[in-house]
């Protein structure tokens, strides 16, 4: 498709006006229709309307930069001013302010006395025609500005890289028997907590997920067949089957085991990494949180040599459990004077923290864990008691 130009500049010397001319027959030669009063106005031909038509018809307008073209079009003087006119009104209507290309002649950008750049080319970029060596390739910046071909042409959209990142293994998996004891070696239940710990420090989650011998495996053949769409009837039979046995041992009351589980051992974590810090060392959760998950088990037989005695909050009335060793129980008595056992109630004030540190580990914690997933999977309790929930000096025991 033919493009038009219209050159517009001021008649600063004979010079100047030689070589617009001249780079408008270089334009012409590469194709370009050219609109230049030098060529297009004959004498008696009305300036004015030459002006007009040839903005408003052209596809671009080249404007020469110079001091001289500065100062008129900012005084508004001859047809320089007019030319500043029509460009201003273009651009008002909403006219693409691309179609203005500006070319510095001579003078400078910044402001001063040889500043050749009128207010409203100010921040355009303009195409520097001032080295005469160098006017080959400024020609060649016009002329692709003209036809639309850039010297770079940005390449397409391409799709996001394969990135590789160093993951940190934050998924840990617990793997029990069915009486809810560890199949794992100390060691690497240790290690696991050690991980967790360090993945805490820098607030990052954690996921511990559980496997138990039988459970689990009922638990993923119960749901592949649920998957079924077309089930014959011996696989009704077989979910049946499972489902019967899983009511007794996988779906708790608002929960399943894996949710109980993952809530309770979770909290005695939190209570031992963060603020309360009873639990002083890797092998004392060990043994809380193994404590904890034989609770789960249906094999929890009253202790022998011990008594058993209820833990109150004082505030929350949740109560629990726990069966202290006569031994302890001796030590407790001496502690407040008394012998009789009647004596070890809330009545005398004795608190959870007046019991032995082991007792803590083995007792306490692993069953205010347990008791406190109880009652907040049955609504007894929200999450936001937690805190409160595992506050040992809210606590006090007395005589089952």
């Amino acid at each position: 498709m033919d493009k038009t130009i219209f050159i517009a500049y001021s008649w600063d010397s004979l010079e100047h006006k030689n070589w617009v001319r001249s780079i408008a027959d270089k334009i012409l030669a590469s194709g370009v229709q050219v609109l230049l009063d030098q060529y297009d106005i004959q004498p008696g031909e009305s300036i004015t309307h030459f002006m007009e038509t040839s903005i408003s018809k052209a596809d671009k307008v080249v404007v020469v930069l110079t001091p001289q073209y500065k100062e008129k079009s900012i005084e508004s003087k001859g047809g320089v001013g007019y030319e500043q006119q029509i460009i201003s009104g273009e651009i008002m209507s909403g006219i693409d302010r691309k179609k203005f290309i500006p070319l510095m002649k001579h003078g400078e950008y910044e402001a001063g006395d040889e500043c050749a750049v009128p207010p409203h080319f100010m921040g355009i970029s303009t195409i520097d025609f001032r080295e005469p060596s160098k006017e080959p390739e400024s020609l060649e910046q016009l002329l692709r500005v003209i036809y639309d071909e850039p010297k770079y042409v940005k390449p397409s959209l391409g799709t996001k890289p394969n990135f590789t990142r160093d993951v940190i293994n934050s998924s840990f998996l617990i793997n029990l028997d069915q009486n809810f004891s560890c199949l794992q070696p100390d060691n690497l239940l240790i290690d696991i907590f050690l991980r967790i710990s360090d993945l805490i420090k820098i607030n990052t989650t954690y996921e511990l997920n559980f496997s138990i011998e039988s459970i689990s495996d009922k638990y993923s053949e119960y749901l592949q067949l649920n998957e079924l769409q077309n089930i014959s009837d011996s696989e009704i039979e077989r979910k049946l089957q499972l489902r019967h046995y899983l009511d007794s041992c996988f779906y708790f009351p608002n929960g399943t085991i894996y949710e109980y589980l993952t809530l309770s051992i979770n909290s005695i974590i939190d209570y031992s990494f963060n603020k309360y810090k009873y639990v002083t060392n890797y092998r004392e959760l060990l043994t809380t949180i193994k404590q904890c998950l034989q609770l789960f088990s249906n094999n929890n037989n009253r202790k022998q040599g011990t008594t058993k005695f209820d833990v109150v909050h004082k505030k929350i009335k949740s109560v629990f459990s726990i069966w202290i060793s006569n031994n302890e129980v001796d030590k407790l008595l001496s502690k407040f004077s008394v012998k009789d056992k009647m004596f070890l109630t809330t009545i005398s004030g004795l608190d959870i923290y007046d019991l032995s540190h082991s007792t803590l580990i083995e007792q306490v914690i692993p069953k205010e864990a347990y008791q406190f997933t109880i009652d907040y999977f049955q609504k007894q309790i929200s999450d936001e008691l937690k805190e409160e929930y595992f506050r040992i000096g809210n606590w006090q025991i007395g005589l089952g």
